[in-house]
């Protein structure tokens, strides 16, 4: 019985531990998204390629929202 709790113990902590830190990777990634949709944002956005990362950037976006709100990190994410 102590073997089997001792493994619970265990996986909980593991659990926990995975979302601490899921959450601040998520929280650096949303971080660096910013960073960067503002350096492109300073590009010519009408050039091709400057546009098609505009798409791509509003992609990944959509992907990041539903960890932004999961985690109620506050960003400039919108």
């Amino acid at each position: 019985m102590a073997a089997g709790l001792k493994r619970m113990v265990q996986r909980a902590d593991f659990s926990i531990n995975e979302m601490v830190l899921s959450q601040s990777l998520v929280a650096t990634i949303v971080s660096l998204f910013i960073k960067i949709e503002k350096l492109v944002n300073k590009l010519d956005r009408d050039s091709e390629p400057v546009a098609e990362i505009g798409l791509l950037l509003q992609k990944i976006r959509e992907k990041l929202h539903p960890f932004n709100d999961m985690y109620n990190l506050t960003s400039d994410l919108k």
